[in-house]
């Protein structure tokens, strides 16, 4: 649980600054959600990467797979966020609150922590 907090943590700035991109370009710039989202999610897998491998880990090399895993996790966030918006009534901002802090966090956590330390 320690290593969970850890990485909420040090994920924290990327998935904030995830939300200030999607917002900001879906509320103020009038950008489709799904392109925002994507926007976003290349923004969060920089800071991601560097973060979670250089803090969180502390992996030495890896950095492909480090690097598919965090694309991987943006490209399930995009699809996933599609499939709430257009199949739920939770519309384009609680579908992606519910996907960043509740779903998609556990997920990302224990696939990014077994290839990372492996």
């Amino acid at each position: 649980m320690k290593d969970f907090f850890i990485f909420s943590i040090n994920g924290g700035p990327g998935v904030i600054l995830y939300y200030i991109i999607y917002f900001s370009l879906f509320k103020i710039f009038n950008v489709n959600y799904f392109y925002a989202s994507i926007v976003g999610g290349i923004i969060n897998i920089i800071i991601s990467f560097w973060v979670h491998g250089k803090w969180t880990f502390k992996t030495k090399g890896k950095k492909g797979k480090q690097f598919t895993v965090f694309f991987t996790y943006s490209a399930i966030n995009s699809i996933l966020l599609y499939i709430l918006v257009n199949k739920s009534p939770l519309g384009k901002i609680w579908s992606q609150v519910i996907l960043t802090l509740v779903i998609l966090p556990f997920v990302n956590y224990f696939v990014t922590k077994k290839i990372m330390t492996k």
